[in-house]
């Protein structure tokens, strides 16, 4: 990246966490699953467009082969 900017890695980390112990709300899996309760679906569609119209736009230069 120009300008020396890399990615780096920040470790994230749960202050409440005890190593080998499991927190309160470690466990509300557990209990939606013993409990029955329904779980919510929400489901997500990707919408693609493809344009097969050039573009001949006055702000827009694309070089399509044609002189």
């Amino acid at each position: 990246m120009a300008g020396g900017m890399y990615a780096r890695s920040i470790p994230i980390c749960n202050p409440r966490r005890v190593p080998g112990k499991m927190t309160e709300e470690g466990f509300e899996v557990l209990k939606l699953y013993r409990g029955g309760v329904e779980r919510r679906v929400e489901r997500y569609i990707v919408e693609v467009r493809d344009y097969w119209a050039p573009f001949n736009y006055p702000n827009v230069i694309v070089e399509l082969g044609r002189k």
